[in-house]
């Protein structure tokens, strides 16, 4: 009877942690930049079953597209085509709550407090809507709890290692952080002298099975190339400590060194330090504070070691502002797209769309993929985020000289057969444009001016676009891909 009536407190909490996760996906209007590129990914796929290597998308020069990602894209677009724009919301809720459910089964003690805890706190690091690498903070608690058990149980779930790999390695080239931990594990536990053979021998096969993707043994080397690659225009990849970034996420810091601070002072309390979940938390910690973007996985390392005590009377208020933000999200419309005009040039692109102003066209890096995926195949970009995975670095190069107007500023413009330019109206090159008599303004919209090079002969009207917020949630994912077809992308 005891143990029925745990199961069914289990999945209640289970069930609240749901509801916490959908609202807060409910929430977010910030989509990542390179959500589009994955769907359209995702999408040529579901038409043509091809895994592209080679990029069709762009005008620019390019090498051979090594998407460790095209898993995901997939996956999104799975849900995208089966359940609407709320498909999206549905997968990011299923993910987020699979991570504090294996956080809560690491400590065998369910508490909707904590889970509450991790996932405001993680939502607050990380709002947009979803991504690549939430499926890596899936894995990520996944792999913690299977070596856990294993060091304390000896048990053969951790061959689950290696299926688990070779699916994460196609979903996104966070794996890495995976291997790496149970590398950690694997040497602590030689050191303590506790069975660690069917680790080793899992350990081993999962980087073996690195090769099991559509690249072979090249990925393994793209991998290592991606890990290990500056990047200094992306600030997401930049240090928690910068002057714009600290103050945001100092709440994070408070709780995330809070709970530091309360295992240690009861682990030497006690007198005893777990030197292989310290080892986790030093490489997580450094980890997370030196590149943003991988906060998410320092959070998730410390709420998997540093437990929170259980108060009754927090986990009952706890539930019931659960139960009251559940009853609040059909207010939020999960069922259409939360877009905004701060974030993509949405009546930029409905202009050139309207007009029929096909061509190649130069955008912000960070909204090249949003302009592709809403204008292929009548515009080619420059270039989008997908950065080392298809382009060159002098690519990424030229494009800040320009839109900085830094030196021989121009020469992108000439260097590729460039005919649109879509340029940020607080970049230096906007207002540059308007000086140069090879080039005419089009059209101003709320982030970017667009700008036509004279001397191409591209036939177009001068149709303003919709003002109307709500006609842009409606049709955020609309594209042009109807129009795609194989002979196309080989082309």
């Amino acid at each position: 009877m005891k143990k029925f009536c745990i199961k069914i407190q289990n999945v209640k909490l289970l069930i609240l942690i749901f509801l916490l996760s959908l609202f807060l996906s409910c929430l977010t209007t910030n989509y990542d930049y390179d959500l589009f590129a994955r769907l359209e990914v995702g999408e040529i796929f579901y038409k043509t079953g091809q895994i592209l290597k080679h990029c069709p998308f762009s005008y620019t020069r390019t090498h051979v597209w090594y998407d460790h990602e095209w898993g995901a894209g997939v996956i999104f677009y799975t849900f995208l085509k089966f359940f609407g724009a709320f498909g999206l919301i549905l997968l990011n809720a299923l993910l987020l709550s699979g991570i504090a459910y294996f956080i809560q089964k690491k400590w065998g003690t369910m508490s909707v407090f904590s889970s509450a805890l991790f996932l405001v706190t993680l939502h607050y690091t990380h709002d947009d809507l979803i991504r690549c690498h939430t499926f890596t903070f899936f894995f990520f608690a996944v792999f913690i709890f299977l070596l856990d058990k294993y060091r304390r149980e000896n048990t053969n779930l951790i061959w689950l290692l290696f299926p688990m790999s070779v699916v994460w390695n196609n979903l996104h080239g966070g794996v890495v952080s995976g291997l790496g931990i149970a590398f950690i594990y694997l040497v602590g536990l030689i050191i303590e002298k506790k069975p660690y053979k069917k680790l080793l021998a899992s350990w081993i096969a999962s980087i073996s099975g690195l090769i099991i993707n559509p690249y072979g043994l090249k990925y393994i080397a793209f991998l290592f190339y991606a890990a290990t690659l500056k990047r200094y225009y992306i600030l997401e990849w930049y240090d928690v400590f910068q002057a714009y970034h600290f103050l945001y996420y100092l709440p994070v810091l408070v709780v995330m060194f809070g709970m530091l601070a309360w295992r240690l002072y009861t682990d030497i309390k006690k007198r005893h330090l777990d030197y292989i979940e310290y080892a986790v938390l030093a490489v997580t910690l450094y980890m997370g504070l030196a590149h943003i973007k991988l906060l998410g996985l320092s959070l998730i390392a410390i709420f998997m070691y540093c437990s929170i005590p259980i108060w009754k009377k927090a986990e009952k208020i706890t539930s019931a502002v659960i139960l009251v933000m559940a009853c609040l999200i059909p207010l939020y419309s999960p069922m259409i797209p939360r877009a905004t005009f701060g974030i993509f040039p949405l009546k930029e692109v409905e202009f050139l769309k309207i007009n029929n102003i096909k061509g190649n066209i130069l955008v912000p890096f960070e909204m090249g993929s949003y302009v592709s995926y809403k204008l292929y195949p009548n515009n080619l970009i420059y270039m989008d985020g997908r950065y080392e995975e298809v382009y060159y670095p002098d690519t990424l190069e030229d494009l800040m000289d320009f839109c900085n107007k830094r030196g021989g500023w121009r020469k992108v413009l000439n260097k590729y057969d460039t005919d649109i330019v879509m340029v940020e109206k607080t970049d230096p090159a906007y207002g540059a444009m308007f000086e140069e008599e090879s080039w005419k303004h089009l059209y101003t919209g709320s982030l970017c001016g667009i700008f036509l090079r004279t001397d191409k002969n591209i036939i177009h009207t001068e149709l303003a676009p919709n003002e109307d917020i709500n006609y842009y949630r409606r049709k955020i994912f609309e594209n042009n891909l109807e129009e795609m077809t194989l002979e196309a992308i080989d082309d």
